[in-house]
Parts: structure tokens; sequence; C-alpha cells
């Protein structure tokens, strides 16, 4: 996947969470996101349910999250799909 510009947020949570680093700031791929995500979620014990698939939000994951419920928690498998909103899909225009 290619680094796409996101919100400063993402990119301060991605720079914070990657050991490597990011591969193009400021922008940030989203196999970037997903390797900070789940990173931080194993280094601070937020993971449970069967296999640990389900994320609690901790403040600072309540941030990239927002649109997160109870009624349908976090999972690893649904991380990019509670991201959309910092992944805009690019519109192209044809000439």
């Amino acid at each position: 996947m290619l680094p796409i510009e996101v919100n400063q947020v993402v990119i301060d949570f991605c720079k914070q969470h990657i050991k490597e680093g990011l591969s193009v700031e400021p922008k940030v791929s989203r196999v970037e996101f997903l390797k900070a995500v789940a990173g931080y979620a194993k280094a601070n014990n937020l993971n449970s349910g069967p296999n640990k698939r389900i994320i609690n939000l901790d403040d600072n994951l309540k941030v990239l999250f927002p649109n997160v419920t109870e009624e349908e928690p976090l999972q690893f498998t649904s991380i990019m799909k509670h991201a959309i909103h910092w992944f805009p899909k690019k519109v192209v225009t044809k000439v």
C-alpha cells in the first residue's frame, strides 16, 4: 500500500508506535496504521475475547476510533473498516 497524506493525529500515533518508523513522512500507509494499532494493543494488554481478537479501547484509541460501540467492538479484522475516515479514497477525474 502506498502511503497517503492523513490527519496529524494518525501520523503522531504511528510515529510513536511503529518501531521502524514511517516509510514516508508525513504520510502513512494503511499497513503502517494497522501495525501501529496492533502493536499498541498488544503492548498495553488491550486484547480480550476469544483468541484475543477484540481490542478494548483506551483514551488513545478512542480518538482514532470514535465510531466504535459496545455493540460492535473493535476487532483485528475490522480495524480498517473503522478507520476508513482517516484513509479516504482518491477521487479520480476522467478527462
